[in-house]
């Protein structure tokens, strides 16, 4: 019992030891990390990272879109979530791997120099995407540099509405150093993707994402012989238009084959000028809908609303000349004869014979045809009109019965011009979407 309560405070004196080697592997390892960041942290942060003060940084960038936040039509500006991309190499951040024993860290950008890029088409009061908590950059053993920060970014977009509601419309977003010269900070694409990366990419509920494009440009000033260049992410969006076309495109289609049909409509009925009037209402009331859904500020007249602005004037040309048909109709034209050009233009020839006016397939109001009138004597004879007053009036009858059938030929005339009219125009404007 004595020896081995005389070796039992070696035992602890052993354990002890051990606890205090681990305790101090664990504290060297921690060294060299922290060691590693202040030495990397230890540098001028407004100086570029390079080693001679004429080499070049080359810095690639990138982009990811999340979500088309918003197409401010009426301020020609789109706004998006993006992941920007970000890497460069600092020489004066590598280090050696046998001396730090670490393959990567993570620092906050704001303790490193970083590249100035800044949207240059870029509007509103966002944030720099450097500002802001967590904002780390991650460094690998041999200096390079890769910073991704979220960030949402405005841009001005010059927007083009000659083909709403089946518009397409183009946004850019020009990224480039604000202050280096493209001899100290050259431009490059980020994993040599010149384009817009959409993989992420949420779906907006307005529009379409049809494809995105990136390109670099070096832009020369007379006053310097530095280059100057930048990178411009552009992306196109195909608005979606069924609703649209349902509200705006169908209703016009449809009042322009209606509008004509107030030629058809006989003179005797009340209502054929207010038939007219009320598609002239409707057409107004259309535009009306449409300039408000349109925005303010249009640099593009829509195709669209010249269709609203001719169905308008055709309808205002078919009120005109209906009212001069329904004149020539009411008033028999005073009893006057019709002249023999009218007629020959338009009564006695195939067109009359086609609008389905000849003289014995036409009765006036109840009148009988006086080309075939007879009246009878005391004896029963039939002799025809032998009065003079009876000759008046037969020749009057005449006249008004064939005025009457001149304003049904210029009606029925005139619908064929307005309708043929209205379907080769309205359909030509629109064949002009490429639908």
């Amino acid at each position: 019992m004595k020896p081995y309560c005389q070796k039992l405070p070696l035992v602890f004196a052993s354990f002890a030891a051990f606890i205090l080697c681990l305790q101090h592997v664990g504290a060297v390892k921690g060294t060299v990390e922290e060691d590693l960041i202040n030495n990397l942290t230890n540098h001028n942060i407004l100086v570029r990272p390079v080693t001679f003060t004429n080499e070049t940084v080359t810095v690639n960038m990138g982009m990811s879109l999340i979500k088309i936040l918003d197409i401010d039509e009426a301020a020609n500006i789109i706004r998006a979530s993006v992941w920007l991309r970000f890497s460069w190499n600092a020489k004066n951040l590598a280090w050696d791997p046998s001396i730090y024993d670490v393959d990567l860290v993570r620092i906050p950008i704001m303790k490193l120099w970083r590249p100035d890029i800044v949207l240059y088409n870029g509007v509103g009061t966002e944030k720099h995407w450097d500002e802001g908590e967590h904002k780390n950059a991650v460094i690998t053993r041999d200096g390079t540099v890769v910073y991704i920060p979220f960030a949402t970014i405005t841009a001005q977009c010059n927007l083009n509405y000659r083909l709403y509601p089946y518009d397409e419309q183009t946004c850019t977003f020009k990224f480039g150093s604000w202050t280096h010269d493209g001899f100290k900070l050259d431009l490059a694409f980020f994993s040599d993707l010149a384009a817009i990366d959409t993989n992420d990419y949420i779906g907006d509920s307005a529009w379409v994402l049809m494809k995105t494009n990136g390109v670099k440009n070096t832009k020369y000033y007379p006053c310097c012989k530095e280059p100057y260049p930048d990178i411009t992410f552009s992306l196109t969006v195909l608005r979606k238009s069924t609703y649209l076309v349902v509200v705006y495109i169908y209703p016009v289609v449809i009042v322009a084959f209606v509008s004509p049909f107030i030629f058809l409509i006989p003179h005797q009925i009340p209502g054929k000028v207010l038939f007219g009037l009320l598609v002239l209402l409707i057409e107004v009331i259309q535009l009306m809908m449409l300039n408000s859904a349109l925005p303010g500020h249009r640099v593009n007249t829509p195709i669209v609303v010249w269709v609203y602005l001719y169905n308008m004037a055709m309808t205002t040309v078919s009120l005109f000349l209906t009212l001069v048909t329904t004149n020539l109709s009411a008033s028999g034209f005073c009893g006057r004869p019709v002249p023999n050009f009218i007629r020959k233009c338009l009564l006695d020839n195939a067109i009359g014979r086609l609008c389905g006016v000849s003289e014995t397939s036409m009765n006036y109001d109840g009148f009988e045809n006086p080309l075939h009138m007879t009246s009878t004597t005391e004896d029963g004879s039939k002799n025809g009109a032998n009065t003079g007053v009876e000759r008046a009036n037969t020749a009057v009858t005449s006249n008004v019965g064939d005025w009457k059938r001149v304003a049904l030929t210029l009606d029925r005339y005139f619908f064929v011009i307005m309708l043929v009219m209205s379907v080769v125009i309205t359909l030509g404007m629109l064949n002009q979407y490429q639908i």
